[in-house]
């Protein structure tokens, strides 16, 4: 198996997954979760520029796409945002643990 790392920016990230190469629903991959408060805390932790876990993809040999591995769910929100499915008005406090 040959792992690469890269650090794509939002906009690479949001092309490959409007152009399809970029699976966020592979078959083995549940389906999404997150409802809207969850999704717009991530995109508001994005904006604020903090750190945002790692996503991991496997490449797909024989059709050359890659599959979510783990990040469906942070990729989801962000392909929503982008879609303008929704807004976030900036006045989201920030959840301290």
């Amino acid at each position: 198996m040959k792992i690469n790392t890269t650090d794509p920016d939002l906009r690479t990230i949001f092309s490959r997954i409007h152009e399809g190469s970029l699976d966020l629903q592979p078959d083995f991959q549940r389906a999404e979760v997150w409802q809207l408060p969850k999704k717009k805390l991530l995109i508001d932790t994005i904006l604020r520029g903090w750190q945002v876990p790692p996503v991991h993809v496997i490449l797909n040999e024989d059709s050359y796409i890659q599959e979510v591995l783990d990040g469906q769910q942070r990729l989801s929100a962000i392909r929503d945002f982008m879609y303008n499915k929704f807004k976030i008005n900036g006045l989201i406090e920030p959840i301290d643990d």
